[in-house]
């Protein structure tokens, strides 16, 4: 497949090459189109979130696709779930919203609202309704003891993502699985050239790689913050701080087994000082993490 020049990465190392598959751009619709021809024929494409993170796509009711992402992670085992990537409005009627935390249920019922907090900046560990199970694929659902857990990423706030994950859904496909790509058991990958060259000896399972085109400040990175939606905890810390977040969703978490961040977490407290709350101090995060001026992570 041919190769897309890089210039448009603007990157500080030196020039990647590409012969196994093609390097695309979330920005450029056809590049779109052919990642969500990709993904409903059951194939899996590499793109890269805002913040640097590449992960790999495909549909969740694909078992060939499971298989391979497993694969090229390195993971042994072949039963671990993977998370999803969907607007919140389209996950809510599958949620046990009995299970939910008092503190969170009044937010996780109104869905566009709810989007507006965590959409691009927390990863939510949601309990489903029994009969979920028959609709969403087991790929992307975990046990939670009683009942089943889907870890979600709302793609609201990064229009590129968003973009993508639509024309999948117009496509005709509803549970998208995703996982971040990197060594089993290390860190996610956060620069294009590290996943490029993981991805070589799979370039027949990995047809295409999108890159963001938009800079990000240089010193945000890793995955997001992780939490659970019935005991209003932190699972595991992301690029953004505990203490933001809870003013994003104006409730305290509990942090008493929360893993650390992968990566190093930037300077919230400008952020911290402004004394907003709810979606106006999401917004103001997005802003501050995607500052135009910086150079992207190539």
């Amino acid at each position: 497949m041919a190769t897309l020049a890089l210039e448009t990465l603007q990157l500080v190392e030196q020039p990647i090459q590409v012969e196994q598959f093609r390097l695309g751009s979330l920005a450029n619709p056809e590049d779109v189109r052919e990642a969500t021809q990709i993904i409903a024929d059951g194939g899996i494409v590499a793109a890269q979130w805002r913040r640097s993170v590449i992960g790999l796509f495909m549909r969740a009711d694909s078992q060939e696709a499971i298989a391979s992402a497993l694969a090229i992670k390195g993971d042994p085992d072949t039963n671990r779930p993977f998370s999803s990537m969907m607007f919140h409005e389209d996950l809510s009627p599958f949620i046990d919203l009995d299970l939910v935390h008092p503190e969170l249920r009044k937010q996780v019922t109104q869905p566009s609202k709810w989007q507006r907090r965590i959409g691009s900046l927390v990863h939510v560990a949601y309990p489903l309704l029994p009969e979920a199970n028959k609709a969403i694929p087991a790929s992307i659902r975990s046990s939670g003891g009683d009942y089943d857990v889907i870890y979600n990423i709302d793609p609201t706030g990064n229009p590129e993502m968003s973009g993508l994950i639509s024309s999948v859904n117009e496509a005709g496909v509803g549970f998208m699985a995703v996982t971040a790509l990197g060594p089993h058991g290390g860190k996610e990958y956060q620069r294009i050239r590290y996943a490029v060259d993981h991805l070589r000896p799979f370039g027949e399972q990995v047809l295409l790689l999108l890159f963001h085109p938009h800079p990000v400040r240089n010193d945000v990175g890793g995955s997001l913050t992780i939490i659970d939606s019935v005991n209003a905890r932190v699972i595991r810390d992301g690029h953004v701080p505990r203490k933001v977040i809870e003013g994003i969703l104006e409730v305290s978490l509990d942090s008493k087994e929360t893993k650390e961040a992968f990566y190093n977490q930037a300077d919230f407290s400008r952020l911290i000082n402004l004394g907003i709350e709810g979606p106006e101090l999401a917004t103001a995060v997005l802003e501050f993490i995607n500052q135009p001026e910086l150079i992207p992570v190539a």
